[in-house]
């Protein structure tokens, strides 16, 4: 048993050897936005995806009485886009416990709390927000994970509260604190809550405010070296390792159908995910790689903190710790990568405004706003064109994409995929080669090879039925000649 276990042991300290030594590869250093993967996973240049447009910084936003207002940690940030309530930018303000409204052109409009009683319900001056972190809003209340008040705080527009939600009836919270991290809600007024130290899932809660059940709980996953390490450890090695805990979540986003985008540490195996309503996971990754933002990173670099969805169901994800922002388009290619360490101290948040994006940047006391470049103006717009079945019209936007950057194999890949559309096996295989896109080739292929069987059998048919007849001519000619022959000799 001790020579078995020797043996064993051997074997994980040279393994282990071997991974030290290939992990002391230096890390990936390109510039931070001008950079994109190709179908080996490395990097390749790539033009700027989004340009700074703007830096709101603290004290450059005033108040109704003309006095610049200081940001504290700006943790969270919401745009609303009303017909009725016109548009209205949220930012959740951390350490200072309060909400900033603004509108459409960054201007203040007014904050939480204001302790004013507005439409003969009081802002309750007994919730104080104690350390919020997140900030949903609808066209009829506000939402706020107010962290160290453990509850979830429901406002109406003018401020009056609605509800507070507390501790869940749940058997999970009789040891475990509510400190709700961020909220989500969807078009039925259901409620989805992060909370810290949570491993059960994500907190689903009736638009009554009962806790129904968690959705997306997920176990942990074993990594190749707690495998091996569950085998040639005993009880005690193992116990003094540490625990094995299940998945955390660390922000959540509910899109117009009512699947979930759950975003967890990248260590996770499945750092992004799209739940549906059963807890499964049907996020389409149909891109060069799995979505996981940097490929030739360490894991441990990446914090992906916060998502946002855009048009034609292409979304964006946040790492905190890198400061970069990833695109994917709704089957889950990377369609390009911005922002970075020159832009971004530690970002916290970000959301679509228009074709634009917002961030809160805690470091810098600061809101930033980033605008496409043309080349990304152009890719959204093919994308978009894909995205609605306008597949030649997609195609005529891929081939301006190609223009602005002859290395953007997604956009070879995106003219295949309308070529296919339309019929045009053979034009789409060419591209679908360019794009190295082999499964939709093969996919090509097969649509080519079945159109030239169609085309030729006929001429095969007809072929074969001209050869069957001129057999069957000639064999009557050679019976009547044998049997003249026959006849000529009686």
């Amino acid at each position: 048993m001790m020579k078995k276990r020797l043996i064993y042991s051997s074997i994980f300290i040279l393994t282990f050897i071997v991974s030290v030594l290939f992990s002391l590869k230096t890390p990936l250093k390109v510039s931070a936005s001008s950079y994109n993967y190709n179908d080996f996973l490395n990097t390749i240049e790539a033009p700027e995806a989004m340009i700074v447009k703007q830096v709101i910084k603290s004290g450059e936003i005033l108040n109704d009485e003309n006095e610049p207002i200081e940001f504290g940690l700006l943790k969270d940030i919401f745009v609303l886009e009303s017909e009725t309530l016109g548009t209205r930018i949220y930012l959740l303000d951390q350490t200072k416990n309060r909400i900033i409204v603004l509108n459409e052109n960054f201007e203040y409009i007014g904050k939480y709390p204001n302790f004013e009683i507005v439409e003969g319900i009081p802002a309750n001056p007994d919730f104080i927000l104690n350390s919020p972190s997140g900030i949903h809003v609808t066209e009829k209340y506000i939402y706020v994970a107010d962290t160290e008040g453990q509850r979830v705080g429901v406002f109406t527009h003018n401020w009056g509260l609605k509800k507070s939600i507390k501790k869940p009836d749940d058997p999970t919270f009789e040891t475990v604190a509510f400190k709700p991290l961020k909220v989500a809600v969807d078009t039925n007024e259901r409620i989805y809550v992060v909370a810290s130290n949570i491993f059960e899932g994500i907190l689903d809660i009736n638009p009554d405010y009962t806790f129904n059940r968690y959705v997306g709980s997920r176990s942990a996953e074993l990594t190749f070296w707690q495998r091996l390490r569950s085998l040639l450890f005993t009880r005690a090695q193992e116990s003094k390792t540490g625990l094995n805990l299940a998945v955390t979540y660390n922000n959540i986003l509910v899109d117009n159908g009512g699947f979930i985008y759950a975003l967890s540490s990248r260590n996770s195996g499945k750092p992004v995910q799209r739940i549906n309503y059963k807890s499964d996971d049907v996020l389409k990754q149909n891109g060069y790689g799995p979505v996981v933002g940097d490929y030739q990173i360490y894991d441990q670099y990446s914090e992906f903190i916060d998502i946002t969805i855009g048009e034609s169901e292409s979304y964006s994800i946040l790492d905190r710790t890198m400061g970069r922002i990833f695109t994917y388009d709704f089957e889950g290619h990377l369609l390009y990568i911005s922002g970075g360490a020159n832009i971004f101290q530690i970002p916290e948040a970000l959301t679509y405004f228009g074709e634009n994006l917002l961030v809160v940047d805690s470091s810098s006391k600061s809101l930033v706003i980033l605008e496409p470049s043309e080349f990304t103006h152009q890719v959204n717009k093919a994308t978009a064109a894909y995205y609605q079945n306008d597949y030649v019209k997609a195609a005529e936007e891929w081939e301006k994409v190609l223009t602005l950057n002859t290395n953007y194999l997604l956009a070879y890949g995106g003219i295949g995929k309308a070529q296919y559309r339309q019929g045009k096996y053979q034009e789409a295989m060419e591209n679908f080669k360019l794009a190295s896109d082999i499964d939709n080739y093969s996919a090509a292929y097969k649509e080519y090879r079945t159109e030239r069987l169609e085309n030729i059998l006929p001429y095969v048919i007809i072929i074969g039925f001209l050869g069957i007849i001129a057999i069957l001519i000639r064999s009557v000619y050679k019976n009547l000649k044998h049997a003249k022959e026959e006849g000529g000799d009686e």
